[in-house]
């Protein structure tokens, strides 16, 4: 992952306990949400692109089925974890912006899942989930620098 040299650098420089426990937890995070993207992925390519039932099996897996709640959640823990831990406003400013990108839809009455995922084939979907992926590691990147190290 593209954070890991500054997630060891936080860890390994800094004193206090809190702090790398914070940080090994939000990287555990931010980790198991890379691994899913992944899985997810890895589930898309199955899929036959010429296949009439490539956006309904899109639509199950990613917006009406568990893996579409586990990616919510995990993207979630992966924003209030950053947040928590950052360690100025500036960080905290760009990791609520990042979260207003990633759950932002264009109609009220969907939610960002249906509005990414609800008619979109595997190779979009892939897209898009390549897309979160960056904003994960977008993420881990802002909480993990810049952060004062005492």
């Amino acid at each position: 992952m593209i954070m890991t040299a500054a997630y060891k650098v936080v860890v390994q420089s800094s004193n206090d306990s809190v702090k790398k426990t914070k940080a090994i937890l939000l990287f555990e995070t931010l980790y198991k949400t890379d691994e899913l993207i992944n899985r997810l992925n890895t589930d898309l390519s199955t899929y036959k692109e010429g296949n009439a039932e490539n956006i309904s099996k899109v639509r199950e897996l990613l917006v009406d089925g568990d893996l579409g709640d586990s990616l919510n959640n995990c993207l979630m823990k992966n924003l209030i974890k950053a947040r928590n831990f950052s360690g100025n406003p500036q960080q905290v400013h760009k990791i609520d912006s990042l979260k207003n990108i990633i759950f932002k839809t264009a109609s009220s009455d969907k939610n960002w899942r249906d509005e990414l995922f609800g008619t979109t084939n595997s190779v979009g979907a892939s897209f898009i989930l390549l897309g979160l992926q960056k904003e994960v590691y977008s993420i881990g990147s802002i909480a993990f620098s810049g952060n004062d190290l005492k």
